[in-house]
């Protein structure tokens, strides 16, 4: 018997965290370099927080449904005033194995722009609860790519047991459960089954996508006022409820909903990326304005005054960062090629240096070492592919030293991957290996990979790269390898051997248990919030 042996398998589900499903995908969209080289990115709007996301666009205000265990939602998503989808939400009475139970099937639809590259983004989630709220199965698939991710899920007793297939490989895990535990719907069934009152707080554990894996998150709801809320021409009296999403790695994420008396979510907002969803009617959803895209990396840049001469042949640049909501000194990592000094709560000076192997160097007893998962395979950094073993063999050939094993594979991801382009949201090594395209964030899993092939530990980063003719900084990421006692950046995207210092590194990750939300998030939150000043630049010497 197959894991869900039910006639329409269930998934995933609800019309909530579509708000904090949207929030996870588009900062994967939003991430990303040029296809040859993050230098001919671009953007021609500052990249500042505005009052779009705050000025409700005109969405029709759909009838209240009259039987709340039947019913279909429509919600549309702008992310800075910009239409980027839609969801729908269907709800209804079913059965599950001969008992009664709920259904509850949901689509996701993003449509857009990548550099000039429109991407189309479809998930899809089928789920059964039981007519209380226990969740009993589902089924959720994402397509985009060449290759869909599919997780399958089904309650065993105390264990939740799920079935992932994603770029061709299966695999199974589970995890502990309890009644507590709720669904992919849990927070907003929550709701419609005992709405809060201003002062009230309560927490909520739900399951939450993260592109390819299903994980649990633990929401704590704060409801705050009721406040007058514009859904369209008019205004509605709300509850104002503030959502804080916590993952199994400590990433936090932040929403404010606005709720009727019953319980009922009428719109949302996501500060992070400045993103919003509306209750909508069908008509609106599917409009055929709601397929106008808007280009993630465009909206995405940081500009700045001061131009950055030939950036990645700088020695030494230092920055001022200014976030407007957080403090860079703890957005930032201190150490190794990068140091930050706090200057105040929302102000740090950040010193970038062109870190390079240093013979006969000790490192410091408090160095960041690898551990044994940054070596070892997993599932977006198979090092164990004979396909990556073999290009690991190859490309260090004639290579005697880990630093110029390293820097050959830097060059010899850049040149294989002929397909510079942004069709894959976030494709594993060895699915890179083969189809041999992608953007930033497919040259850095592929460069680990070989890496940790050819015995060099390796990591990826997720950052910020300076794009010298658009003078902004853009969302990338590149590959840590850990040489001579120290990690030492490279980036396949140049091939140059190492990287200057227009490099603002946000976090690391060997991508072990980290879904790819956990990596990225920490780069949306600084997105409309982050100013950047250079202060003084030491260029490399000829």
């Amino acid at each position: 018997m197959s894991l869900m042996s039910q006639p329409a398998p269930p998934a995933w589900k609800r019309a909530l965290l579509p708000g904090a499903f949207f929030l996870g995908i588009l900062s994967c969209l939003a991430l990303g370099c040029t296809p040859s080289s993050p230098d001919e990115s671009g953007n021609k709007a500052k990249n500042k927080p505005g009052n779009k996301a705050t000025t409700s666009p005109e969405v029709a205000r759909p009838k209240q449904p009259s039987d709340p265990n039947d019913r279909e939602i429509w919600e549309v998503a702008f992310m800075q005033g910009h239409r980027v989808g839609y969801n729908r939400y269907r709800r209804r009475p079913a059965t599950y194995l001969g008992a009664p139970a709920i259904r509850i099937q949901q689509l996701v639809r993003l449509s857009v722009v990548r550099q000039g590259q429109p991407i189309e983004v479809d998930m899809k989630s089928d789920s059964y609860e039981t007519p209380d709220g226990h969740l009993i199965a589902f089924n959720y698939s994402m397509n985009q790519g060449a290759l869909p991710i599919r997780v399958e899920g089904r309650v065993e007793g105390d264990r939740l047991v799920m079935k992932t297939t994603a770029q061709g490989r299966v695999g199974e895990r589970s995890i502990a459960w309890s009644v507590e535990n709720g669904g992919l719907n849990a927070v907003e069934e929550s709701l419609r089954r005992k709405p809060m009152t201003p002062g009230q707080a309560r927490r909520v554990l739900a399951l939450e996508p993260a592109l390819d894996q299903i994980v649990p998150v633990a929401v704590t709801l704060t409801a705050r006022r009721i406040e007058s809320v514009a859904l369209r021409a008019d205004t509605e009296k709300l509850l104002r409820i503030n959502a804080e999403f916590e993952s199994p790695r400590g990433q936090k994420m932040e929403q404010v909903f606005w709720v009727d008396s019953s319980g009922e979510i009428l719109k949302r907002f996501a500060p992070d990326l400045m993103l919003e969803t509306y209750r909508s009617t069908k008509e609106e959803a599917i409009h055929p304005k709601a397929q106008a895209r808007v280009d993630m990396i465009e909206i995405s840049m940081v500009r700045i005054d001061r131009a950055l001469p030939h950036p990645h042949a700088t020695r030494r640049v230092r920055y001022r960062v200014q976030l407007d909501r957080d403090d860079p000194a703890t957005r930032l990592p201190s150490g190794g090629a990068q140091q930050v000094r706090s200057i105040d709560p929302h102000t740090a000076e950040v010193t970038v240096l062109a870190l390079r192997p240093e013979p006969g160097k000790t490192p410091a007893a408090d160095a960041d070492r690898p551990d044994p998962a940054d070596l070892a395979p997993n599932e977006k950094i198979q090092s164990d592919d004979p396909v990556i073993v073999a290009m690991a063999q190859k490309a260090t050939a004639g290579q005697t030293t880990p630093w110029s094993k390293a820097v050959a594979l830097e060059r010899y991801v850049h040149d294989w991957v002929e397909q510079k382009d942004f069709s894959q949201v976030f494709a594993s090594a060895s699915e890179v290996a083969r189809s041999r395209q992608g953007d930033c964030t497919e040259h850095a899993v592929l460069l680990a990979a070989l890496a940790r092939a050819a015995g060099i530990p390796a990591r990826v980063v997720a950052g910020l790269v300076y794009v010298e003719p658009r003078q902004a900084f853009a969302n990338h990421m590149w590959t840590e390898v850990y040489v001579d006692g120290q990690w030492i950046p490279l980036d396949a995207t140049l091939g140059q051997g190492g990287i200057g210092a227009a490099h603002l590194k946000i976090n690391h990750s060997n991508l072990k248990d980290d879904s790819i939300l956990d990596c990225l998030m920490d780069v949306a939150k600084l997105l409309g919030q982050t100013h950047i000043e250079i202060l003084d630049v030491e260029p490399k010497e000829e």
